[in-house]
């Protein structure tokens, strides 16, 4: 944080759609499948404040329902603005690395940055990063219920964005 001059940055994260005129950076990007991404939208639109907070089941069935289609296109736009942006970039899927976090970073993340991945030292740094993470439960989410995707949902999200999820692996049997 604070640093202004560009050697000095490492990494920015944003959830900004990709604005570059150039190709001087390097770019990971993470894509969540569009209905999580989507409900994750409405429930901060109606909660108003962070992700950890949670809006009533129904008021959250509601807005989401509502809004579905706009931001489907909205999701579908901005991966398109980071996919089609010029320069190097990485994408990822969120759900890979919620998957096999370790793998991800060893196999795709550290070498896209050039990290030298043989490294044992550095890879012990990552395996007790990731451990305290999972252990760190200030993080994570308590919902009372879980939100349940309708094939009304499904089949909306792939009507408005099917060619962007194919080609982020998310085809029409991929259940968010």
């Amino acid at each position: 944080e604070h640093h202004v001059e560009a050697r000095e940055v490492i990494a920015v994260k944003t959830h900004e759609p990709c604005e570059w005129a150039g190709s001087h950076g390097s770019a990971l990007v993470l894509v969540r499948h569009p209905l999580r991404a989507a409900l994750g939208m409405a429930s901060l639109h109606l909660t108003r404040e962070s992700h950890s907070t949670e809006a009533p089941d129904e008021e959250l069935r509601k807005a989401f329902t509502k809004s579905l289609t706009e931001m489907i296109a909205l999701w579908k736009w901005h991966v398109k603005s980071w996919t089609e942006c010029p320069g190097s970039h990485l994408i990822i899927r969120f759900e890979d690395i919620v998957a096999d976090t370790y793998g991800v970073y060893v196999r795709q993340i550290l070498p896209f940055f050039d990290i030298d991945t043989s490294n044992k030292a550095m890879l012990q740094r990552l395996r007790s990063a990731i451990d305290y993470s999972n252990s760190n439960r200030l993080t994570r989410r308590a919902h009372t219920y879980e939100f349940h995707f309708t094939d009304e949902d499904r089949s909306k999200a792939q009507r408005v964005a099917g060619d962007v999820m194919e080609q982020n692996g998310y085809g029409p049997i991929y259940t968010a």
